[in-house]
């Protein structure tokens, strides 16, 4: 169960910590111009915050793990609408295509929620005695994966192009999804002292 987690957890921020790193040559070479590229990862920021906002507007509606599977699944589904349809200008006066509108609510909400479930979710597993040593169990992996994702996705850029680097984000954020599925059989049963506060 633990593995999962971790699994999860880490696929997760590749994918989320790689396309900060590295968005604004992606979008770039996906045919986005140099301001409109900027605009893109700037605005990204925005849509994650409203994830975040949204997550903890649910409060006690739906718990962590619900929040990550949904988070999971939109994430990819964000990276193939640009990756099958680019990311240049649209028509119409503010220049925004539909793929990328869709990357952005897709990706940026479901990456933001995402934010908030992990650090929240081992509390459905774990009692709140073991929770500071499962998140810091957690927090080793991630770290070594988001200093990963940066050489290792600017290096896939250069080589092989944009939409090998989309592939290969969606790929893994669609593994994490599987994953979280996967964990979400082993749901505990609620105990008091398992509840998120």
């Amino acid at each position: 169960m633990f593995l999962l987690i971790v699994l999860a957890v880490a696929l997760n921020g590749f994918v989320s910590f790689g396309i900060e790193s590295i968005g604004i040559e992606l979008f770039r070479a996906l045919g986005a111009e140099m301001g409109h590229a900027i605009a893109i990862a700037s605005l990204l920021g925005l849509f994650k915050l409203a994830g975040r906002i949204i997550d903890l507007a649910g409060g006690r509606r739906w718990d962590a793990l619900s929040t990550a599977q949904v988070a999971a699944v939109a994430m990819p589904l964000g990276l193939v609408a640009v990756g099958l349809f680019g990311a240049g200008p649209g028509l119409g006066p503010a220049s925004w295509s539909v793929p990328v509108a869709a990357y952005l609510v897709l990706f940026g909400i479901g990456s933001g929620a995402f934010a908030v479930s992990r650090a929240t979710m081992p509390l459905l597993f774990y009692r709140r005695a073991d929770y500071a040593a499962a998140m810091s169990a957690i927090a080793v992996p991630l770290n070594l994966i988001n200093a990963l994702a940066p050489p290792v996705l600017a290096g896939l850029l250069v080589v092989a192009g944009p939409w090998a680097v989309l592939g290969l984000m969606a790929g893994l954020g669609t593994l994490a999804a599987i994953l979280l599925a996967w964990l979400s059989r082993l749901r505990p049963a609620p105990e008091p002292d398992r509840e998120i506060a």
